[in-house]
């Protein structure tokens, strides 16, 4: 009771995760993370990315100050990308700070290069990573064994 869940999607994907995402959890607000890089379009540039949030049961309010505008450059550069959709690693650390408290367990069903499992290891927090590719995987388990190795 109170878990937040985040889930990224853009403006083609929401209609269809709309009403599954709200027949299981609340859905609070559609927040906007405006990257401040855009990508390449045949019209406009993409210079954002949705973000759904939501809670299962009631809603933690400590973080009720904040807008659904989340403006953060996308620090993650084409040639340091682990994955395609990697996300930096503030946004991750600004989600799990908003939604959890220290010790608590984040779930990633979507590990993909594992950059949640990082923030939530920094932020002294338990992490449970899934990934079906075997190479994201292995590139999540590295980067979380490599960081538990610094003093």
């Amino acid at each position: 009771d109170g878990k937040s869940i985040y889930v990224f999607t853009d403006w083609r994907t929401y209609p269809i995760l709309y009403a599954p995402f709200n027949k299981f959890f609340r859905q609070w607000n559609l927040i906007v993370w405006h990257k401040k890089i855009g990508t390449a379009y045949p019209f406009y540039r993409t210079d954002h990315e949705l973000i759904v949030f939501g809670t299962l049961g009631s809603a933690k309010r400590d973080f009720a100050w904040e807008t659904d505008v989340w403006e953060l450059k996308n620090s993650v550069n084409q040639v340091s990308k682990l994955h395609p959709s990697q996300k930096p690693l503030e946004l991750f650390e600004k989600i799990i700070i908003n939604s959890s408290k220290e010790n608590d367990t984040v779930l990633d069903p979507f590990m993909g290069s594992g950059t949640t499992g990082i923030a939530a290891t920094r932020l002294n927090r338990s992490f449970i990573g899934m990934e079906l590719n075997g190479q994201y995987f292995e590139i999540a388990k590295n980067r979380l064994d490599r960081m538990e190795m610094k003093p």
